[in-house]
């Protein structure tokens, strides 16, 4: 691979430049693809009117948009991941570590810090979505507030549903392929790029997920993303594995798809919410047994390393 096209002989500014490139590209493209086979699938006019109130959509228009928001995760996140990755001195697999699966002990501290850190999480939404910004920032809190609402209606048609095939589609939409294009995207190639500029695993992490919680422009809920960041930044340094915050994404997002399908059938609204009002005492033990279980599953790496050697 000559120099030109070897991604890691240049400086990390220029190569966050290069994905950043990819990514605008990729978005492009995928928006082209989408709009194009839903019109003939859906039909022009569909696809052309699918931007309207999220309350007046068509069943077909709804369909348009769970369709894009896949083209766009593909084009936009997980290809131009794999078009970096290879562009790169050392193998795909290896720069991404997808090469590695991971110990089995890994998967099980990420279900359990998920969970874990569940209630601090909610708690931290809840106070976001309070937040109000002074008089002379009216114009941009109004913007905000108008971004979150359309993408709150948004989620919650798609989550409105009381059928299991829906609901199949739903995880794989909205779970399964969010956790794979997003953790590739920000862990495997964002976070390694930031690890080799400052050659420091929390500064790169936490940046990383600065970037990955503002990339959603959903402002009120910002720093709940952010702590998932975090939380999925250290998964990834501490297993050595991409895999292990894929799952672990993938159980976030999968759980409140779930949640909310269970909620549906019993009240008729979907609720994307898991935890709401918990006590304080609560949320210092989420705080302390999440910092527990990542420090139990960094001692059982070393451990694990210690055996090898």
């Amino acid at each position: 691979m000559s120099i030109l096209f070897d991604f890691s002989k240049k400086h990390p500014l220029i190569q966050l430049v290069i994905l950043f490139f990819l990514m605008a590209a990729g978005a492009l493209f995928s928006i082209l693809i989408a709009q194009l086979l839903g019109s003939f699938i859906w039909g022009k006019d569909i696809v052309y009117n699918s931007f309207s109130s999220a309350s007046d959509m068509l069943p077909e228009q709804i369909n348009f948009q769970k369709f894009m928001q896949f083209c766009n995760q593909i084009g936009m996140l997980l290809l131009p991941s794999f078009i970096f990755a290879y562009f790169n001195r050392d193998k795909t697999g290896k720069y991404l570590r997808i090469n590695t699966c991971g110990h089995f002990l890994s998967f099980i501290f990420a279900i359990l810090i998920i969970f874990a850190i569940a209630p601090f999480i909610s708690m931290l939404q809840e106070w976001n979505a309070s937040i109000s910004l002074p008089a002379s920032m009216q114009n941009i809190e109004t913007w905000m507030k108008s971004m979150e609402d359309k993408a709150e209606s948004l989620t919650k048609i798609f989550l409105a549903t009381d059928s299991v095939n829906i609901l199949l589609i739903n995880i794989g939409l909205m779970a399964a392929l969010p956790a794979l294009a997003e953790e590739f995207f920000f862990r495997g190639v964002m976070q390694n790029i930031f690890q080799h500029w400052l050659k420091n695993q929390a500064w790169a992490i936490v940046i990383t997920a600065i970037i990955f919680s503002g990339f959603h422009f959903q402002f009120y809920g910002f720093f709940p993303r952010f702590v998932l960041g975090v939380a999925l930044g250290a998964l990834y340094v501490i297993s050595g594995s991409l895999w292990v915050p894929v799952f672990a994404h993938f159980i976030n997002n999968a759980t409140i798809v779930v949640f909310s399908f269970l909620r549906y059938q019993i009240t008729g609204v979907p609720e994307a919410e898991l935890i709401q009002e918990m006590p304080p005492a609560y949320i210092i033990i989420s705080i302390l047994a999440t910092l527990l279980l990542f420090w139990l599953m960094q001692k059982n790496k070393i451990r694990h390393i210690s055996k090898k050697l």
